[in-house]
């Protein structure tokens, strides 16, 4: 899951954060002053992970992109699905929205596609997509 020589941040769909950083005396003091005094920190020794609270996320990659040439930041997207009546209602085999073809032509994907509104169906089926991107000083000369 590491590389290391680098920082990892991931942000999963949900829970807590987690945060490899390479090692340095100083971690817990600057993960302190980054994310708070009074903020909850803990760290797994057997993993060699941070945790911290979702709502500082921004703060810490804030600080891996100020302290370290350069990092990975690993954040889980929820996405529910969204559907219109128009796909409902479509004609032909081809179905470009979120339903993936569930609601296409008047197929109602069972009961898990529900009206909301006068046209849009919506979902509580949840996917979850993961974005990869870098950070840090040099980020920019890769």
């Amino acid at each position: 899951m590491k590389n290391k020589t680098e920082p990892l941040l991931f942000r999963p769909h949900k829970g807590d954060c987690e945060l490899y950083l390479p090692y340095d005396r100083s971690n817990r003091a600057r993960l302190k002053r980054c994310i708070g005094s009074r903020s909850d920190l803990t760290f797994d020794k057997q993993r060699q992970t941070w945790s911290f609270k979702r709502t500082h996320f921004a703060e810490v990659r804030d600080m891996i992109n100020k302290y370290y040439r350069l990092g990975t930041v690993i954040v889980d997207i929820v996405k529910r699905g969204q559907c219109d009546t128009r796909c409902v209602k479509a004609r032909g085999d081809e179905c470009s929205c979120e339903c993936g073809g569930d609601n296409h032509g008047g197929l109602r994907g069972g009961d898990k596609w529900v009206l909301v509104g006068e046209t849009t169906l919506v979902t509580n089926e949840v996917k979850v997509n993961r974005r990869t991107y870098r950070v840090g000083t040099s980020r920019s000369r890769e």
